[in-house]
């Protein structure tokens, strides 16, 4: 029997692809590979196996940088396990590797040979 934190979705085809405001620290520990989990409020049905579009967001000028990543929830811990409130949920994720999610303001698709595709800061 496998664990059911480990194997909800792993056969799944109904792949559900979360888009998240993530702070511009926690997004460049991400991409970096420093951080590898992912704390969220348990306010959607979060599984295994999900893709997350993580959006980097400034909180300061409430605006996207334009950067984004999407990974993939490898494993989760939920809110009322090892003392977690019950509105919380932690994530183990990786950098998906099939290819690399564009800006929602390009048009056409496309393929990059890296797993995270970022768009550079603009200055004024």
């Amino acid at each position: 029997m496998q664990h059911p934190n480990t194997s909800e979705k792993a056969m799944n085809e109904n792949i559900t692809t979360h888009t998240l405001k993530t702070w511009p620290e926690s997004f460049e520990a991400i991409v970096t590979g420093v951080k590898r989990y992912e704390i969220r409020k348990a306010d959607r049905p979060y599984s295994v196996g999900d893709h997350l579009l993580l959006q980097e967001w400034s909180p300061e000028t409430e605006t996207y940088s334009g950067r984004q990543v999407c990974v993939v929830v490898s494993y989760m811990t939920r809110g009322g396990e090892w003392g977690l409130p019950p509105d919380i949920v932690v994530m183990s994720i990786t950098i998906e590797e099939k290819g690399a999610e564009k800006s929602p303001d390009d048009e056409e698709p496309s393929t990059f040979p890296r797993s995270l595709w970022e768009i550079p800061k603009y200055t004024t």
